[in-house]
C-alpha cells in the first residue's frame, strides 16, 4: 500500500544523511562480512528508527553493531519488540499461504506467491528478515475471477470493493481481507502497475515458476531470473511514488549476486524478450549508487536517468523526504524505461491517463445538497 504523509511525522524537515549513512553500513555489514565500519556519531535515536523502519530494514541494527547509544538505551527494547511482532506475523502469514495454496490447488489454478516472507526464504534462507503483512499471490488473467472465489470462500471479503474494477484493470490486483484474521491477500494477474512499462507476457512468470519448502509446506515462487526481474519492478514503483525502498534494493543486489552462471544467461533474454531490460538497468543503478559496489551490467549500453547523480538517487531510495531533489516526472519514467520508444511510452501514458479517469469517475459522489439541473 502506498505511504501515506502520517508515515513521515517524525522525519519530515530532516534531511537523515546520518541515520542514512549509518543504516547502509548497518545493512553492508550483514551482507558483507569482511565489511568494516566506524560507527556514525551524530545519530538521532528515533530518527535512526524510522530510517531504518521506512526502509523495513529494521533487522540490520543488531546489538552487535557499535551504537553510539547506552546499552540501555529504549532503542534496543523496540528492535526486540519488532522482531517478535514480525516472527508472528510472518509465520502466520506463511501458514495462511499454504491454506490458501491448498485451495487454489484443489480448484486446479495454476499460482505463486511471491514477496513477503516466501521471497524471504527464497533469497536469504530467512522468512523473518523484515515485515509482511500481505499474502502476495500471482495467477493468470484467465483465472482470477475463479480464484478470487476461491480466496472469499476462505473468509476473505473485497477491501475497497468501490474501486475494484480500477485495482484489476489497471494495477493488476485485488485486495481481500480477513476480517477475523486481519490478514490481507494482494491477488495478482499481473506484476506491474499502470504508469510504468509492463513485462510482455506475464504469463512467463507461472511458467517459469520454482519451488520453495517451509515449515514443511511447498510453495511455487518465481524463478531466479523472474526474482531480479520482480525487485527490479519494485525499485521503479517506489522511485515513481517517492516511497523509501532500500529492502527492495537489498533484494536485487542479492538475487543478482546469487545467479547461477545459467540463470544469468536466462535473465539476459529474458529482460530482452519482456522488455525490462531498462527497467533492470534502472534497478542495478541504483544498487550501485546506494552501496558504492559493482553489479555485472545486463545491458551495459543501458544508463537510466543520466541527469540525477548517484549521489541524488541513493536519497531517492533511502531518504524521498528530502527537498528539492530532482524527481523525474511520471511521464519521464514511462518514456525513459520503455526505452525512449514512442510507440510503447505512448501506450503507456494512454492507459495512465485512462486510469486516472476511471478512478476518479469511481470516486465521484454527487454531494446531496447540490442543486438539481
Amino acid at each position: 500500500m502506498p505511504f501515506s504523509p502520517e508515515q513521515y511525522a517524525n522525519v519530515q524537515g530532516h534531511s537523515c544523511l546520518s541515520e542514512m549513512a549509518y543504516v547502509l553500513s548497518a545493512v553492508e555489514s550483514q551482507l558483507d562480512k569482511t565489511f568494516v565500519w566506524t560507527p556514525v556519531e551524530q545519530c538521532d535515536p528515533l530518527r535512526l528508527l524510522e530510517v531504518a523502519r521506512l526502509n523495513k530494514v529494521l533487522s540490520c541494527l543488531t546489538r552487535n553493531l557499535k551504537y553510539p547509544f547506552a546499552e540501555t538505551d529504549p532503542l534496543f527494547a523496540f528492535l526486540d519488540q519488532k522482531r517478535l511482532q514480525t516472527l508472528s506475523l510472518n509465520r502466520r502469514g506463511i501458514d495462511e499461504a499454504a491454506k490458501l495454496s491448498r485451495n487454489l490447488n484443489a480448484s486446479g489454478i495454476v499460482h505463486m506467491h511471491f514477496k513477503g516472507p516466501l521471497q524471504q526464504t527464497a533469497l536469504y534462507g530467512d522468512p523473518f528478515r523484515k515485515p509482511s503483512g500481505d499474502i502476495d499471490i500471482l495467477v493468470a488473467a484467465a483465472d482470477r475471477r475463479i480464484a478470487t472465489e476461491v480466496i472469499v470462500g476462505a473468509g476473505y471479503e473485497i477491501f475497497d470493493a468501490s474501486l475494484a474494477i480500477w485495482w484489476w484493470q489497471f494495477l493488476g490486483e485485488l485486495h481481500l481481507k480477513n476480517a477475523k484474521t486481519g490478514l490481507v491477500v494482494d491477488l495478482h494477474h499481473d506484476v506491474q502497475q499502470v504508469g510504468l512499462p509492463r513485462p510482455q507476457n506475464s504469463g512467463g512468470f507461472l511458467e517459469r515458476r520454482g519451488s520453495i519448502d517451509a515449515f514443511g509446506d511447498s510453495f511455487d515462487v518465481p524463478s531466479a531470473a523472474d526474482r531480479v526481474i520482480i525487485a527490479a519492478i519494485s525499485i521503479a514503483k517506489a522511485l515513481r511514488s517517492h516511497e523509501p525502498c532500500l529492502s527492495a534494493v537489498i533484494d536485487l543486489r542479492v538475487a543478482m549476486t546469487t545467479l547461477s552462471k545459467s540463470d544469468r544467461l536466462v535473465l539476459e533474454q529474458l529482460s530482452h524478450q519482456s522488455g525490462m531490460e531498462h527497467t533492470l538497468a534502472l534497478g542495478l543503478r541504483v544498487v550501485e549508487a546506494v552501496f558504492s559496489t559493482k553489479i555485472p551490467k545486463i545491458s551495459k549500453n543501458i544508463y537510466p536517468f543520466s541527469s540525477v547523480s548517484d549521489d541524488q538517487l541513493k536519497q531517492m531510495i533511502v531518504v524521498p523526504w528530502t527537498p528539492d531533489l530532482p524527481w523525474p516526472r511520471s511521464r519521464d519514467f514511462i518514456f525513459e524505461l520503455s526505452g525512449r520508444r514512442i510507440f510503447r511510452s505512448g501506450r503507456e501514458s494512454l492507459r495512465l491517463v485512462l486510469s486516472e479517469g476511471l478512478r476518479t469517475l469511481l470516486e465521484f459522489e454527487p454531494r446531496k445538497d447540490s442543486p438539481r439541473t
